[in-house]
């Protein structure tokens, strides 16, 4: 287990797994991935890929990839075992690898409310060009990553799954990742400010939802 020292780790030490063990029976993961790469074209079309494909019809002529969850809808709050996590990254990471340079990313409710989840943001958000929030609708919202940067630039991608890999293989299946990037990271700008407003947006409009 690579454990984070707050007082030594710098930022040139990431990734850093933090991971703890429920004393508590937890069921071992599934071998079934939490969320699903799949291409726009295959992908069963939704209000939040309308809004993207009438802002960008386009995209409906390259190998555009949708991550999206297995299971809708979501647990918020629930944090990652090692293994899901570990098996989230492999899925991403054959999809991307299968991406041409230039191509495009949607993340379709991807919930982005623990550190892991904005930590595997961040390391995505770096692998494309430009990033967008998209307006959340009801319960559903999105994230629309454009033009990728190409399958060279995948290694820090390829060394978390390599660090996973280990870490998975002597820990139990139902230790719960807490983290593995450092805050700083995490919060640098704009992103940040754009993840904060998203996550304003999606709560209103899930409230406004429920009440109507």
């Amino acid at each position: 287990m690579l454990d984070r020292d707050e007082d030594g780790a710098g930022e040139e030490a990431w990734p850093l797994l933090e991971a703890q063990s429920k004393k508590r029976r937890v069921d071992s993961s599934s071998d079934d991935p939490s969320y699903l790469v799949l291409k726009l074209q295959n992908c069963q079309r939704c209000a939040i890929l309308d809004s993207v494909i009438n802002t960008y019809p386009e995209i409906l002529d390259s190998d555009t990839l949708v991550m999206m969850p297995r299971v809708k809808p979501q647990p918020l709050l629930q944090n990652t075992t090692l293994v899901d996590f570990k098996t989230m990254v492999s899925v991403v990471l054959d999809g991307l690898k299968s991406l041409g340079r230039g191509q495009h990313m949607i993340l379709l409710d991807f919930v982005l409310l623990t550190r892991v989840q904005v930590g595997f943001l961040f390391i995505l958000t770096n692998l494309f060009e430009e990033v967008g929030f998209i307006r959340p609708q009801k319960s559903f919202h999105g994230i629309f990553l454009s033009e990728f940067k190409g399958e060279d630039n995948l290694g820090t991608l390829e060394k978390l799954q390599t660090l996973l890999e280990k870490d998975a293989t002597k820990s139990e299946t139902s230790n719960v990742l807490l983290s593995f990037l450092p805050m700083g990271c995490m919060t640098q700008e704009p992103l940040y400010s754009l993840l904060v407003a998203h996550n304003i947006n999606l709560m209103r409009e899930c409230s406004f939802s429920i009440m109507h």
